[in-house]
């Protein structure tokens, strides 16, 4: 018998698939009491169970390929560090040169996969092509952009920096404009 009361501890399994998303989630259920053969008295209960931190990306810097010689077909790989080299006619001129440079924000358990796609060409005629993105993550060696189990991120963020290949197809680019190919990195929690 309760009498003045008594305490009653619950516990609760919670299962879950392996699309379960970051954030927080309330699964509920009823707990019911049975005195007698009187109405039941039922008491809704929470279970909340939160999933991590979900992943964000702050662009700290753009990819920037500086000046090129206008008016020429030609390839330039930008490097992680920020060299540029040219090739196949092309020709570097100056100005800043920049790599991609990325914090990532996550989990501090997770690891992560990196990956880079979805080029789009830019420029006149659509002439200026990205390719073959290169990606430095938390100091790590330069390599494809198809990096799998990387460190977790944590809340505080840890940088990916980004190379990549820019090939000018035409002789439309002319001097004076400025071209803006683009592409797009992809972070997931492995």
């Amino acid at each position: 018998m309760p009498g003045a009361g008594k305490t009653l501890y619950l516990g609760a399994t919670a299962t879950y698939g392996s699309s379960i998303k970051a954030g927080t989630y309330t699964p509920a259920f009823t707990i019911d009491v049975n005195y007698d053969s009187r109405t039941p008295t039922s008491f809704p209960q929470t279970a909340d169970i939160g999933f991590d931190i979900p992943l964000s990306i702050d662009t700290v810097a753009d990819v920037n390929i500086g000046h090129v010689k206008a008016i020429t077909t030609g390839t330039y790989v930008i490097d992680t560090t920020g060299n540029v080299t040219a090739s196949g006619g092309g020709q570097w001129l100056n100005g800043p040169t920049r790599a991609g440079n990325l914090l990532i924000h996550g989990s501090a358990t997770q690891t992560i996969s990196i990956s880079a796609g979805s080029y789009v060409n830019g420029g006149i005629s659509t002439g200026v092509k990205p390719t073959a993105a290169t990606c430095s993550y938390n100091g790590g060696a330069a390599a494809a952009c198809t990096l799998s189990t990387q460190a977790a991120p944590t809340a505080a963020g840890k940088t990916l920096l980004l190379g990549v290949t820019v090939t000018i197809s035409n002789t439309k680019q002319t001097d004076g404009t400025t071209a803006t190919p683009s592409f797009t990195v992809t972070v997931t929690y492995s």
